[in-house]
């Protein structure tokens, strides 16, 4: 076997002042498939500066930024930062997507009443504001009824004890008035516990009366909250991925434009706080119902409209006036949404996944995914990762 050449093996930096798994393995994958030696310590995010490289993926401040800049003559690539002016290549997130995204969602589970949720007294900064902006404008777009929450600044700092009790306050001063059911876009996993213990002192079923989603998709926080949480990915292991290619071509002397390189998100990854249909007609409620709980039969409009004991004229007229679309098509997308879920949160090869949801082949999952989503699984599931 040849040897590889060690003056050709890059030597980069990922440097964080917050650490975050997924980003990091997407900027390994990178690394590996570039013959990269990456240097990242997860335990000591910023204190591994002294070190020579070719090269730094960066987040963190201003001040941080201009240290660094200082004291490494290497190409930079910086992180989630496009509100600092430095004419430095960069990689975002869509984060007004992510929050139209969330609007979105509601709006085709027959959702007429919104709400987002900020409880910390520091203001927004403009990753969270984008996420809120998306949100409210596509709310409008679809007619709804919205509620904002912001909290705001305190007068003085509070004990930790108190500031948990804070956010559970401001949530439960929001949330009382409001109309049912409601879905609520929290800006940030983290919050989701707060969010869910006011609504369980306020005697707030979830999801019946109030669904949640939120973004980031953490792994440790949204199957773990009191009740598991529907989240937004954004891409975590993309964003590391790009910042490598990024680098890669600035390392190889190439011009890189400083403007935003920005991320769409891969999708709602759905859990039990939004599992919910909000629609006041109990045969499309039970309809809904039984195609969800049959999704691995693949149920014909026959069989939905035999479960529910009514004519498939009625039905199909109560599903357009409801939801907006024919029984078909409501199958259709909660197929869909099941296929997503299985690439994303799991490693099932597709021809098994092709067989738990009763599709006559893999040919066929293949072309049923990508006739709706344009993407083939395999694409799909590596957005995700």
């Amino acid at each position: 076997m040849k040897k590889k050449n060690a003056k050709n093996i890059k030597s980069v930096l990922l440097s964080l002042d917050w650490y975050e798994p997924r980003l990091h393995t997407g900027l390994l994958k990178y690394a590996q498939d570039h013959d990269w030696v990456l240097h990242a310590d997860p335990h000591s995010v910023l204190s591994m500066g002294n070190i020579g490289v070719d090269g730094i993926v960066i987040l963190g401040g201003e001040h941080v930024l201009e240290k660094w800049l200082a004291e490494h003559d290497c190409p930079f690539v910086l992180l989630f930062r496009k509100d600092l002016a430095f004419d430095i290549p960069t990689v975002c997130f869509d984060e007004k997507k992510m929050g139209s995204m969330a609007a979105n969602f509601f709006h085709n589970r027959g959702f007429k009443n919104y709400a987002a949720f900020y409880p910390h007294p520091t203001g927004l900064n403009w990753i969270f504001q984008d996420r809120l902006d998306g949100f409210c404008e596509a709310v409008t777009r679809h007619g709804g009824k919205l509620s904002v929450g912001l909290r705001e600044k305190e007068l003085e700092d509070l004990s930790i004890q108190k500031e948990g009790e804070a956010k559970i306050e401001f949530y439960k001063s929001h949330l009382a008035g409001l109309p049912r059911p409601l879905g609520v876009f929290l800006l940030q996993d983290s919050d989701a516990t707060f969010f869910q213990l006011a609504c369980r002192q306020l005697g707030l079923s979830i999801p019946e009366d109030v669904a949640i989603i939120s973004v980031n998709n953490d792994p440790m926080i949204c199957p773990y909250t009191p009740v598991p949480l529907s989240s937004i990915d954004p891409g975590w292991e993309k964003a590391g991925y790009l910042a490598g290619t990024l680098l890669d071509r600035l390392m190889k002397g190439e011009s890189v434009s400083s403007e935003a390189q920005i991320i769409p998100p891969v999708g709602v990854v759905e859990r039990l706080s939004s599992s919910i249909l909000a629609v006041d007609d109990p045969r499309v409620a039970n309809a809904v119902s039984f195609i969800w709980q049959n999704l691995e039969e693949d149920p014909s409009v026959d069989e939905i409209c035999d479960a529910v004991g009514v004519s498939q004229r009625v039905l199909s007229g109560a599903f357009r006036k409801q939801l907006g679309r024919t029984i078909k098509q409501e199958v259709q997308m909660a197929r869909i949404r099941k296929i997503k879920s299985l690439l994303l949160e799991s490693d099932i090869p597709i021809f098994k996944i092709a067989n738990q949801l009763n599709f006559s082949s893999e040919y066929y999952l293949y072309n049923f995914f990508k006739k709706y989503t344009g993407m083939t699984c395999k694409e799909y599931r590596n957005q995700g990762r």
